[in-house]
């Protein structure tokens, strides 16, 4: 047995130890089975973005920026620097695209929400 410091055992036969002699390793191990890929149960495929949009709320006409996190043909996630309180429908604009929606707000989380288009 190969010694370390102070003739404790070396690295190399602790590993050993622990996962045993590569030359008593049969020749090819069985394959690891592989889980299958995720399905995408959504209507469509979000793209990734960072794009500053407008949110506009109806009730009293307020609007502030936010920044768009996921886009797709059907809604977006959006993030804002403040906490959300949105109503069930706001107006989304996002200049670079050219968007503009009615959309309805799936879900809103602190500084997070998910908004879909109505169409």
């Amino acid at each position: 047995m190969t010694t370390g410091l102070k003739g404790q055992p070396g690295l190399f036969s602790r590993m050993r130890k622990m996962f045993g002699d590569p030359s008593e390793r049969p020749a090819e191990a069985e394959p690891r089975p592989v889980a299958p890929e995720p399905v995408e149960s959504r209507r469509s495929v979000r793209k990734p973005q960072f794009r500053e949009a407008t949110i506009t709320i109806d009730r009293n006409g307020e609007r502030f920026s936010v920044a768009v996190k996921d886009l797709s043909e059907f809604g977006v996630r959006i993030e804002s620097f403040r906490k959300l309180d949105l109503p069930d429908l706001v107006d989304f604009y996002e200049p670079l695209s050219g968007i503009r929606a009615r959309a309805r707000v799936v879900w809103q989380e602190d500084f997070r929400a998910a908004l879909e288009f109505i169409r």
